[in-house]
């Protein structure tokens, strides 16, 4: 594969991991539906919360924390200002960033 090929398929690569961080974000604070985030989760994979002692490379426990989150968030309108990605040898770690989240006002 010539460079400017594989460039090419580095850059559609980072674009995938972006979209596919949103989505998770999405389903996570936007629409509060946990079952989705967790069916994008397969071993090996680092989840690292916003919270002190959010963390985990295992797939049960990550599966119990992120199921005490159901019905417990409310729904937000995320806005995800930029996004950092980090390109290892055989790995992509996104961490999005400067995130606002104005609450969405609550239906009477």
């Amino acid at each position: 594969m010539c460079q400017a090929e594989n460039s090419s398929a580095d850059e559609e690569k980072k674009q995938q991991v972006k979209k596919l961080t949103s989505e998770m974000v999405h389903y996570h604070y936007c629409s509060n539906k946990i079952q989705k985030v967790i069916d994008f989760l397969e071993p090996p994979f680092l989840w690292i919360g916003t919270g002190e002692q959010e963390y985990s490379s295992e797939l049960t426990h990550t599966v119990e924390v992120f199921s005490e989150f159901t019905g417990h968030i409310p729904p937000v309108k995320f806005l995800m200002k930029n996004m950092t990605l980090f390109v290892l040898p055989n790995m992509y770690i996104s961490v999005p960033g400067k995130c606002g989240y104005p609450p969405i006002p609550q239906q009477e």
